[in-house]
């Protein structure tokens, strides 16, 4: 259920991402845009989009239908990917209706880390 509502809140944003290029005269952008976890799960992003000037825009996707305060969990190479690359996004989806393809947009620049509190769920055990 979690990967099917993820995958629908990434399309959500492709479009929404579409809509804000088309708006800006910048359609040979909007055309170039890649859905990059429907080939690679471990990239560390989900959506490569532009911005204005041409640069690229790395996109996480986080989508709940929730508030905007419901939880949402990012793996380690999603975190480190936020880190250490310039023009990384999170889009925050949240009171999404996936059947309807409507919901509400938080958008953060910038590391994960400095943008939210993060707290241990798991760890891994070795012998």
């Amino acid at each position: 259920k979690n990967k099917d509502l993820g995958e629908k809140g990434e399309k959500y944003i492709i479009e929404y991402e579409r809509e804000r290029l088309n708006s800006l005269n910048k359609s040979e952008l909007a055309e170039k845009i890649k859905h990059v976890s429907d080939t690679n799960d471990y990239a560390g992003y989900d959506i490569l989009s532009y911005n204005d000037d041409g640069t690229e825009r790395f996109i996480e996707v986080k989508t709940t239908k929730g508030p905007i305060n419901s939880d949402f969990y990012i793996s380690p190479g999603e975190l480190k990917f936020s880190k250490e690359n310039k023009n990384y996004y999170l889009y925050r989806v949240y009171e999404f209706n996936p059947d309807e393809m409507t919901g509400k947009i938080f958008i953060k620049e910038g590391d994960v880390e400095e943008n939210f509190n993060l707290t241990p769920t798991q760890f891994k055990v070795s012998i």
